[in-house]
């Protein structure tokens, strides 16, 4: 049997399961008593299931318990208040000084959702890792929250493709971690956030940069960018698509997880 791994640290360890979502917002938010899983995979809807779970009991174990224990629960205390706030719509502010954390916390909750997924729709271990060694959003995922008055996505929404120019359409047969792309949505309570990954690949982080630019564009007012923290970071990134994008894109789509439903852009309070 092989060695366990921890996904972040990649150091061997005792295995661990992590959750998802913290178990001790169980007590603090309300939430539903199970999970609707829709699926749609290769463009087929496949049944949907119902878990007999509260989405803050959803847990992965892929997780040492040194990163556990760790840096992961140092952080989640540290951002727990204002998770809280922001899910019982006490706030709909977030101070810049805080945001840097904040935005740790949304790449870790979706790094993790991933691994609900297939081996291809789970994110490259990369970026887990540049997470636990920079202790910072990693760069090339891009995060977004608001405050919204209809409750969706309460365990995650996960959709992923590869992406690749068309000039390296060829390689998406076999696509390497720069091609990943995905967009992981958190419903919970009246918090409501987005996080965009890409693997590293130019036209992958445009990507992902355009997806929440374009959620912005078509509902101004209503969001807050988490990642990056600094105003007129993502203005490089979309830059770069313009150019990059105009060769034309081939997707694979991999497949869907949660209901496909989304809040209609009235819900999203005005900030």
């Amino acid at each position: 049997m092989a060695e366990f791994v921890c996904v972040f640290c990649e150091l061997p360890g005792e295995r661990s399961k992590e959750h998802i979502l913290r178990d001790k917002f169980n007590g603090l938010i309300p939430t539903f008593d199970r999970i609707l899983l829709d699926r749609t995979v290769g463009g087929v809807r496949q049944p949907r299931q119902s878990i007999p779970l509260s989405p803050f009991m959803l847990t992965v174990n892929q997780v040492c318990k040194a990163c556990n224990n760790g840096w992961l629960n140092d952080l989640e205390e540290e951002v727990e208040d204002l998770i809280v706030d922001l899910a019982l719509a006490k706030t709909i502010a977030v101070p810049i000084a805080r945001r840097p954390r904040l935005a740790l916390w949304m790449a870790t909750r979706a790094l993790l959702r991933t691994l609900q997924e297939p081996a291809d729709g789970r994110a490259p271990r990369i970026l887990f890792n540049q997470a636990f060694r920079t202790q910072m959003s990693p760069e090339t995922v891009f995060a977004h929250l608001a405050v919204s008055d209809e409750y969706a996505f309460p365990a995650g929404r996960c959709s992923w493709a590869s992406i690749e120019p068309s000039t390296s359409a060829q390689n998406l047969s076999r696509p390497s971690h720069t091609s990943y792309f995905a967009l992981v949505s958190f419903g919970i309570q009246a918090l409501f956030f987005q996080v965009a990954l890409a693997g590293g690949s130019k036209f992958t982080t445009a990507k992902a940069a355009q997806t929440l630019d374009l959620v912005q564009r078509e509902l101004p007012s209503r969001f807050i960018y988490v990642s990056p923290v600094i105003p007129g970071a993502m203005t490089g990134y979309l830059t770069e698509g313009q150019a990059v994008r105009s060769t034309g894109a081939y997707y694979r789509a991999l497949g869907l997880a949660e209901p496909t439903l989304h809040p209609p852009g009235e819900a999203f309070r005005r900030l």
